[in-house]
């Protein structure tokens, strides 16, 4: 069974995206050894991919951390007032609690 929900909004409109990106860093050669594959296979997907490296968060960060992090950030520069939010969407493929 597919379900399908419309959602229809007048006079509402995305006014902005902001994607936070975590300081802790990793290189893909760094972590070959995690993966299955060997050497050259993992060199090999990784030129094919255009992976060199990735962000991460400590284990102690959620996602909402994350999205507190970009709004405080958002009100401190004067980018956005607490007061004109009517909505806020967050998106991940990685949420607080299974």
């Amino acid at each position: 069974m597919v379900l399908q929900m419309r959602l229809e909004y007048n006079g509402v409109r995305i006014s902005g995206i902001l994607t936070v990106i975590p300081r802790n860093m990793k290189t893909f050669d760094e972590e070959m050894e995690n993966y299955k594959a060997s050497a050259t296979r993992t060199k090999r997907l990784k030129a094919v991919m255009g992976y060199d490296r990735h962000h991460f968060v400590t284990e102690e960060t959620c996602t909402s951390d994350l999205a507190v992090f970009a709004m405080e950030r958002l009100f401190q520069t004067g980018k956005l007032e607490k007061n004109d939010i009517g909505a806020l969407i967050l998106v991940t493929q990685s949420p607080d609690y299974f």
